[in-house]
């Protein structure tokens, strides 16, 4: 299936990422197979209990598992989007491959974090904390029927971590690799999760996005990353997050190329 999911409020406070979400849709050629998650229009958000905006999150994070249970789909393609919209799809697909899911983090945040050790309070960077488990149980680490391991996480173009962060990553040992390094890396896993955030790539390339990062990859780089995965892996989810359009959307074209080339995104495999 894919999944529509326009959700602004893990970043903090109200951006563009909603319309980018709409414009990643509307390059999808069979719309029909897409369904779009509900999500409030953008406002100034309340900080609750460590997290701004959390009721609202969580709102939609239970209904966009209600949506895609009720799919009950093999693969999903999601349209972000600030990154937290990641947990309801890996939620779902790592139960239903049994934890037989190697998580790919391109991303130049870790998104690691719980709502005990954010620095920010914006569920942005948290949705690895939720899949995992981590900090204190709560609302959102209930929704997730299996929680997935650290040895099934894999970042690439990690570059911007807080201090709580890489103390996680270094203490369970996650895997975090240079570009080059992909191909050694031991596979222990058939199946594959592909979350792509676009601040991954050098903001000198590419700013519109929620949190343009420098020293990141180029387009070559990052096309050869993900076709590697797609031909040594059986990709069953895919998600592109935090596009954030400006006025003139100078982006559209690169987005339309990592969305349609990359991902393949009007392949029947994500009908």
């Amino acid at each position: 299936m894919i999944l529509s999911y326009p959700q602004w409020q893990g970043i903090g406070f109200p951006t563009n990422v909603t319309e980018g979400a709409k414009r990643m849709a509307s390059l999808i050629e069979n719309p029909s197979a897409m369904q779009a998650v509900p999500v409030a229009a953008p406002h100034e958000l309340d900080l609750e209990d460590g997290i701004f905006g959390r009721a609202e999150l969580y709102t939609q994070l239970k209904a966009a598992l209600g949506i895609i249970g009720a799919a009950n789909p093999q693969r999903i393609l999601t349209l972000g989007g600030d990154c937290s919209v990641e947990v309801a799809p890996s939620a779902y697909l790592n139960n239903l491959y049994g934890s037989d899911l190697q998580i790919f983090w391109i991303d130049a945040h870790a998104d690691i974090h719980s709502p005990d050790t954010s620095y920010t309070a914006h569920y942005h960077g948290m949705p690895l904390g939720t899949l995992l488990g981590e900090g204190t149980p709560d609302e959102f680490t209930a929704l997730v029927p299996r929680k997935i391991m650290p040895d099934q996480i894999a970042y690439l173009g990690l570059r911007s971590i807080d201090p709580p962060e890489e103390d996680y990553i270094n203490h369970h040992n996650i895997k975090n690799l240079r570009w080059d390094a992909l191909p050694k890396m031991e596979r222990k896993y058939k199946n594959a999760i592909i979350h792509l955030d676009t601040d991954v790539l050098d903001a000198r390339l590419y700013s519109e996005c929620s949190t343009p990062t420098t020293g990141g990859a180029d387009m070559e780089t990052l096309a050869k990353t993900v076709s590697y995965i797609f031909e040594n892996y059986n990709v069953v989810g895919a998600t592109l997050t935090e596009y954030a359009p400006k006025r003139a959307d100078t982006a559209l074209p690169l987005i339309k190329t990592i969305l349609q080339d990359y991902l393949k995104a009007n392949d029947p495999m994500w009908a």
